[in-house]
């Protein structure tokens, strides 16, 4: 049994975590501890890698910080598992070998056992073998598993071939899959074989980069996370980017996947503005103001005050841009005084914007919420202000910075 003591790596994605070991594990032996607590992994790599979901890759994160903080510098992480031995990897290779009792017939077992391996190499380290692996991702995943089997060889001594499977990735000598990234062809239109050597590969490019990030494939009999379809080799071919990896356990079709964040998107917005109007007003999607290519949309939503336009900045941030368009009811924008956060008007310009200066009129009128709490405030408290349900004292007190906004809401959400 090996132990070893490791530090958690994250992936550039920063879906999941993975802990990188010296040999081959056997993945059913496979035993983690963090911090002296047994983590369970999601799933292995080829090499039997040990990988964790985002959320435990998170937690080791935000504690190996804490030990840091605390002059802690040793690694936190100790795993143990059984390796395989030089003979039992040749073993395995041999009961995939054609048996011919002819072929071997005089060799010892061990000089037979060797010539089976050299057999079976035909079927993980030739262009024909590896095109005959591409008929499902079992057979795909079994040839992977074979070659990173074959590179742990300390006593043979040879290096494995490098290959390209669908001008996307690229099989090393070291029995990885690495994904091929930014390819300039020779020609506009190239013919890409399926399977080819490196050096072919090298001959109708111009140019390409090899990322060393490791790839989490689709295995067989996986689905989905959204559409339940089980993946097959043709998602492969299509390429990784069409494969959108939620954390090391689920991957989803980036369509379908863009479907289901689409309506979540749809599902958040909405729910912020029927909390502010209890009347539910429809709402047209628009394309992205900020980001046309995004996969997010905005909103038009037609309130009984008139139309307010709404949709977050980017997909990485929580700011939401809120804008009330020019048949929406009159108010002073003095109301957002006491927010320190960007606000507009149709009749401004940069420079006045900058400076605060607010004009009552029926113009485009906006505020950047930084939180989908503050959305709510902001819409709240318009709407109250264009219906006559605040005071014009509470309105001078308010735009003077002398009266919270939430107060103003939670005693009008008292009385509703």
């Amino acid at each position: 049994m090996r132990r070893e003591k490791k530090e958690m790596l994250t992936a550039e994605s920063l879906e999941y975590g993975y802990i990188p070991v010296d040999a081959v594990a056997k993945k059913e032996t496979v035993k983690v501890f963090a911090f002296g607590e047994e983590i369970v992994p999601d799933d292995f790599t080829i090499a039997g890698e040990p990988i964790f979901s985002k959320v435990k890759t998170l937690l080791y994160s935000w504690k190996k910080k804490q030990e840091l903080r605390e002059g802690r510098t040793e690694p936190s992480i100790e795993i143990c598992y059984e390796e395989y031995t030089a003979e039992e990897i040749m073993g395995l290779f041999a009961e995939e070998a054609i048996s011919d009792s002819c072929k071997f017939k005089g060799l010892s077992p061990e000089e037979e056992t060797k010539e089976k391996f050299w057999e079976a190499k035909k079927n993980f380290d030739t262009v024909e073998g590896i095109e005959r692996s591409l008929a499902d991702l079992d057979t795909f995943w079994k040839m992977l598993k074979e070659r990173n089997l074959c590179a742990q060889f300390k006593e043979i001594d040879f290096l494995l071939g490098e290959f390209v499977v669908f001008g996307k990735y690229y099989l090393d000598r070291y029995g990885q899959i690495l994904k091929i990234e930014n390819v300039n062809y020779v020609q506009e239109e190239p013919w890409i074989p399926k399977v080819c050597g490196r050096n072919e590969f090298d001959v109708i490019t111009n140019s390409y980069s090899v990322s060393e990030e490791i790839m989490l494939l689709p295995k067989s009999g996986e689905s989905c996370a959204c559409c339940g379809r089980k993946f097959e080799m043709a998602d492969l071919e299509n390429g990784l980017e069409e494969i959108y990896l939620l954390d090391s356990s689920e991957m989803a079709h980036k369509k379908c996947y863009e479907n289901f964040y689409r309506q979540l998107e749809i599902e958040n917005i909405t729910g912020i503005v029927d909390m502010a109007y209890l009347e539910k007003p429809k709402m047209e999607l628009i394309p992205n103001r900020v980001n046309h290519k995004s996969r997010i949309p905005w909103f038009v939503f037609h309130t009984s005050d008139g139309d307010i336009i709404i949709g977050h900045k980017s997909e990485e941030e929580d700011a939401i841009s809120i804008e009330w368009q020019e048949n929406f009811k009159p108010f002073n924008m003095a109301i957002f005084n006491s927010e320190k956060t960007d606000k507009w008007q149709d009749s401004q310009t940069k420079s006045e914007r900058k400076k605060g200066n607010v004009i009552p009129c029926y113009a485009k009128r906006g505020i950047l919420a930084d939180s989908e709490g503050k959305a709510f405030s902001y819409l709240k408290i318009v709407s109250l202000v264009v219906n006559g349900k605040l005071s014009s004292d509470e309105i001078k007190l308010l735009c003077c910075e002398q009266l919270p906004m939430d107060f103003l809401i939670l005693d009008a959400l008292a009385e509703e």
